[in-house]
């Protein structure tokens, strides 16, 4: 069940693409008048061409199929990681809903109005 080089850059340059398309998405969604976004989105597209150009090395074909691709394999490995992070989740909403809460100091100055009498 090893995974070879050429699936692992492809899955990182999807996910790289991924992320820099949802962070362009981001900055365009929050633009205010005191927010400069050049320097940014420079960035993402930067990142995006790099991922698109590493995702080109890897398949044969066209640009276009070569971003298909890899956008999918990136969200194919990202639902395959999900039962994991349910399950941590899942252990610490547990471990959090089953501890003791801790002695509040303001409501014992209120005395007999905090007792649940």
């Amino acid at each position: 069940m090893s995974i070879e080089v050429s699936t692992a850059l492809t899955i990182a340059s999807g996910g790289m693409m991924l992320s820099s398309s949802f962070f362009a998405i981001h900055l365009a969604a929050s633009l205010n008048p005191y927010h400069r976004p050049a320097a940014p989105m420079i960035g993402c597209l930067a990142s995006f061409l790099v991922g698109l150009s590493i995702a080109t090395a890897f398949f044969d074909g066209s640009t276009i199929s070569a971003a298909r691709g890899a956008l999918s394999d990136a969200v194919v490995s990202v639902f395959s990681l999900l039962p994991l992070a349910f399950a941590f989740v899942t252990y610490q909403l547990a471990r959090i809903s089953l501890r003791k809460r801790p002695e509040d100091p303001l409501l014992a100055l209120l005395g007999p109005l905090a007792s649940d009498e």
